[in-house]
């Protein structure tokens, strides 16, 4: 496996920001160490996915804390790097931090190698932090509809469970 393109040991901040409206917005991950910045295409599941799992390692390894999160914006300007593919989070009980270890979405899938992309390194506490955060940025999209779970836009949404109503909620 060769090193990784991206690697951050550390990095002075770690979060995930959109840019857009609610139901337009696109999720960037963005990572800054002393001497640069990168930011990283995400879609809003992965970002989910992401904070969810990590709070769950945290919560078994006994490391989750209540923190007062206060909201983080990205620095501009924003260029990503890459679209993010394939994530995986470890626990490194030797250096007691984390690894997140992350592949580009690739279109030629004939390669057998395993690339890492990008790496992130971090303490459980920096790892809190960023999940706690990104839960709120996640959260803070388009309501559910309380009769089909879809997200109601500003005009409102064609509901299924509503015979062909639209919903203003």
């Amino acid at each position: 496996m060769t090193s990784p393109r991206y690697r951050f040991d550390d990095p002075d901040n770690v979060l995930i920001g959109t840019i857009g409206v609610p139901g337009e917005r696109e999720f960037y991950l963005q990572v800054q160490d002393a001497s640069r910045i990168n930011s990283f295409a995400l879609e809003k599941s992965q970002a989910d996915a992401l904070s969810r799992r990590s709070l769950q390692m945290l919560q078994d390894l006994g490391l989750k804390k209540s923190l007062q999160i206060k909201r983080l914006v990205l620095a501009t300007p924003l260029e990503s790097e890459f679209q993010i593919g394939v994530i995986s989070i470890s626990w490194q009980p030797a250096e007691q931090k984390f690894q997140i270890d992350i592949q580009e979405v690739r279109d030629n899938t004939d390669t057998e190698e395993v690339a890492i992309d990008l790496q992130i390194i971090m303490t459980p506490e920096t790892l809190n932090y960023f999940a706690q955060h990104t839960l709120e940025i996640v959260a803070a999209g388009r309501q559910p509809c309380l009769f089909c779970g879809g997200p109601i836009n500003a005009e409102g949404h064609l509901c299924p469970r509503s015979n062909g109503y639209r919903r203003m909620e």
